[in-house]
């Protein structure tokens, strides 16, 4: 272990000699870069999150929501149509590897509270570009739905006006992207992506926020 010494006069002219261990992680860049990435993980694993056991406090509220239906379902949906009821807004593409791995979970949400009426669930799916042709993407998101043996409801953003508002109201444009919303329309939680056992974090919730 290397020894920093340093020497001080004392009261009486003489030098006394002082030795300290300088820590060894401090001298170990890696260690430093390991415990640097720690920070990044737990403030990217609280982002969007509640701590367990603890409702989230309402959020901002959703500015706007202007949907098609895509894959069946209703042919229009907008903000007023959520009034009273609380929803899962889940913006997601056919074209993200992400999003396709992890897009059965929101099938699964949606098609356990099918027969809640307090609680929708929108799949909202975009294209590899801002603006694509909804023939184009009506054709990636169905043979997307099929191969992966997917059932489920899913609209489309025609001008962009709602994942603009998710936007705003969350801080971020990353996909896939999960807002919870409260009856009164406030994000009660976001999720960036999903880790194992948030789906089931996320319908209970969503169940939480119904009985209220």
């Amino acid at each position: 272990m290397r020894l920093i010494r340093y020497s001080r006069p004392s009261p009486s002219g003489d030098k006394t000699q002082r030795v300290f261990n300088s820590p060894r992680w401090l001298r170990n860049p890696w260690l430093i870069l390991l415990a640097a990435i720690g920070c990044v993980l737990v403030a990217v694993q609280f982002r969007g999150f509640a701590f367990p056991g603890r409702q989230p406090a309402p959020g901002p509220r959703l500015s706007a929501l202007r949907l098609q239906g895509l894959t069946g379902g209703p042919a229009a949906v907008s903000l007023s149509d959520l009034k009273g009821r609380v929803a899962v807004l889940h913006l997601w593409s056919p074209n993200n590897a992400l999003c396709r791995m992890q897009l059965s979970y929101i099938a699964d949400l949606q098609h356990q509270l099918r027969s809640n009426s307090d609680v929708t669930i929108l799949p909202v799916c975009y294209g590899k570009h801002p603006g694509e042709d909804l023939a184009v993407l009506y054709y990636e998101t169905r043979l997307f739905l099929q191969q992966a043996n997917i059932n489920m409801l899913c609209y489309v953003d025609p001008d962009g006006t709602t994942r603009k508002a998710a936007t705003q109201a969350v801080g971020t444009e990353e996909l896939p992207l999960t807002l919870v919303l409260d009856r009164q329309g406030f994000v009660r939680r976001y999720f960036i992506g999903f880790r194992p056992g948030d789906h089931e974090q996320l319908r209970q919730l969503l169940l939480q926020l119904a009985s209220q």
